[in-house]
Parts: C-alpha cells; sequence; structure tokens
C-alpha cells in the first residue's frame, strides 16, 4: 500500500511485508536509482509497532482541532497511529 503526503507533494509512505511503514522523500540532490521527476527517492523514516505484514495505511489532514493522521493496519489484527 502507497499513500501520498496530503500536505506535500514529495513525501509519501509505503507499507511493507516486512512489518514496517517507510516514509520517502522527493529531493533532487540525492543520486538514486529510483527517480521521480529527476529527483531521486530516498527513504526518510522507517515505523515500526507491527507483528506481521502492513497492509494498509492512509495519511489524512483532519479538522484544525485533530490536525494529521497516519494510520498503519496490518496482518496482526491491529491498528498503529503515527507522528510522521
Amino acid at each position: 500500500s502507497t499513500t501520498w503526503c496530503p500536505y506535500s507533494n514529495n513525501m509519501w509512505a509505503t507499507a511493507s511485508e516486512d512489518k514496517s511503514v517507510m516514509t520517502w522523500k522527493l529531493d533532487p540532490n540525492y543520486k538514486s536509482d529510483y527517480t521521480i521527476a529527476g529527483m531521486g527517492a530516498r527513504m526518510d523514516k522507517t515505523l515500526f509497532g507491527h507483528q506481521r505484514a502492513v497492509t494498509s495505511i492512509d495519511w489524512e489532514i483532519m479538522d484544525p482541532k485533530i490536525g494529521e493522521i497516519f494510520v498503519s493496519c496490518s496482518d496482526d489484527r491491529t491498528i498503529r497511529f503515527y507522528d510522521p
């Protein structure tokens, strides 16, 4: 699963079978085998907490009182909330 950051068009997150969630950034100065629009894709953070494969993620801006929500769910039947 992949989701784009709701407030930045150069950040996204991926869910993985290895039990992790990773956030990524596009950086014009980063040399990478993976590029989008000529910018290198670099891993920003790895988030842990699940015991089995992460199957879905979502990243949303809620109302001003709640702010940003970043959540993942997993085959371990749990959901996790993160501060990316």
